[in-house]
């Protein structure tokens, strides 16, 4: 069984992959996602931890956290 964080892991990618949130796009805060999906915001940052790792998303300190200009090509 998938975890909450897979969850949003999954939603987050497809969206990048399909283009809902486009190179340089600001993605909802941790705790806008934390409503979204009904969970805690430590699980959020546990899957934006791994998007992060993955190179999906950039997270900028105190700016937020993006989909960077080429992430598609990661993929």
């Amino acid at each position: 069984m998938a975890g909450k964080y897979q969850e949003i892991m999954t939603a987050l990618e497809s969206a990048i992959v399909s283009g809902r949130l486009a190179p340089g796009e600001r993605i909802p805060s941790e705790r806008d996602l934390a409503t979204t999906f009904n969970c805690h915001r430590s699980t959020v940052a546990h899957a934006l931890s791994e998007l992060t790792d993955r190179k999906l998303i950039v997270r900028k300190i105190g700016s937020g956290t993006f989909v960077p200009p080429r992430a598609t090509r990661w993929l």
